[in-house]
């Protein structure tokens, strides 16, 4: 599900009875619109009613005819209802057709010891990790500590995604095998215990499996079509196989009169014009019978290259098949390779960085400030905790005494939810 740019259609025909007609997810039709997102309203046959706009910071929009509507704290659907009511109430349309569309979410807000303070676009599933990273990574104000933070949240999210990258080459090699076995389901493995760091593991298995399912969908298609073709060749070369018996047999038939009219003619017992006439007539049944020969012929070669194509139809899919497998095969192989390079890396820079954090007492921490039903929350979080439109993420990078214990450079667990 894409917040940024996507429209999530919650059109309604306001007829008496409300019928429910649009199909979107549990998460955007629950989702309660706030100061900030962006929202397009569409009147179906009143033009001046369509609306793109901001939602003002006391939570309205206002409206040519309408007035001023209430965003703030409402689903989609209750928004669209009332201004049904309003345009009904007020005789401006009598049956209303309305679509309100979500085009765009509140931003993150990431502010203090990072390189790029500042706003930025937000995407579900975003965590602190991805907050910290968009943001150019730990940086503390005065410069110092820059090295070994940096270089580790980088590398953090190099390997998130590079990890995700192997993922997506694994997935797509199990999805070939399956096709290439010919299987209806692909046995993912170990690949389908991994809930983490999001849902973008069970998103990459679910879209193999739809492309394994459209593949096979694509050649039961083609190969019904070629069958249908062959279907109805067939049934053509059978009434030209009955046809040319036919004239085969009336060829049979004149042959022996005209032989018998021949023998009355030699006798005097018939004219050479009845004679004539019916060789005449052979020349026509065998130019007749020549020409249904020549179309069986072709009938039959026609079957044959039809079923030659579905026999090639379905070697190349193969072929490409095992083409796209070992191509796949290699990119796994090197981002596998290149996953291991960078966990070494992590792995050398915070044993490398870890020394200096403990001697200096220094520690990373996150706040995150977040308005949710109308309140104002506050909560420490960690790299992992998964971030909602509109939150302002806090990091600073503070100094505590060596007592305190073994600080976390950063938390790299897979994603919580707060």
């Amino acid at each position: 599900m894409a917040w940024v740019r996507t429209r999530i259609p919650a059109r309604v025909l306001c007829l008496g009875v409300v019928i429910f007609a649009f199909n979107i997810t549990s998460a955007v039709a629950d989702y309660l619109l706030q100061p900030g997102d962006i929202v397009e309203v569409t009147v179906q046959g009143v033009p001046e009613l369509k609306r793109r706009a901001l939602i003002r910071e006391d939570g309205y929009i206002p409206f040519p005819l309408i007035g001023s509507v209430e965003f703030a704290n409402q689903t989609l659907l209750e928004v669209r209802n009332r201004i049904c009511d309003v345009l009904t109430a007020r005789d401006i349309v009598a049956f209303p057709d309305v679509t309100v569309d979500l085009i765009e979410v509140r931003p993150l807000y990431i502010l203090g010891d990072v390189a790029r303070p500042g706003s930025y676009p937000f995407k579900p599933e975003y965590t602190i990790r991805h907050a910290v990273a968009l943001a150019g990574g730990l940086e503390s104000a005065s410069g110092r500590n820059r090295g070994g933070l940096f270089e580790t949240v980088t590398l953090a999210s190099e390997f998130e995604t590079q990890r995700l990258d192997s993922v997506k080459q694994q997935a797509r090699i199990r999805r070939l095998l399956a096709e290439l076995a010919g299987k209806t389901t692909i046995d993912f493995g170990n690949l389908a215990n991994l809930p983490d760091p999001d849902p973008l593991y069970a998103q990459i298995r679910s879209g193999e499996q739809r492309q394994l399912n459209n593949r096979q969908e694509t050649m039961r298609h083609d190969r019904a079509s070629y069958e249908r073709s062959i279907e109805q060749a067939s049934r053509q070369l059978e009434a030209l196989e009955e046809q040319q018996k036919v004239e085969d047999l009336g060829l049979r038939q004149q042959t022996a009169d005209v032989e018998r009219i021949k023998g009355l003619s030699d006798r005097g017992l018939a004219n050479s014009a009845r004679l004539t006439e019916e060789q005449r007539s052979i020349l026509l049944t065998k130019a007749r019978l020549t020409s249904t020969m020549a179309q069986v012929a072709q009938v039959r070669r026609s079957i044959e290259e039809l079923r030659r194509q579905v026999d090639k139809s379905e070697e190349v899919r193969r072929l490409d098949a095992v083409k796209e497998l070992q191509d796949a095969l290699v990119a796994a192989e090197a981002s596998q390779l290149k996953l291991q390079i960078i966990g070494d890396r992590i792995g050398h820079v915070s044993l490398e960085g870890q020394s200096d954090l403990t001697s200096n007492g220094n520690h990373v921490k996150f706040v995150v400030y977040r308005k949710q039903e109308g309140k104002n929350l506050q909560f420490d979080g960690q790299a992992g905790t998964i971030l909602t439109p509109g939150d302002v993420v806090e990091v600073a990078i503070a100094r505590r005494s060596p007592s305190a214990g073994k600080s976390v450079l950063i938390d790299l667990a897979e994603p919580q939810t707060r």
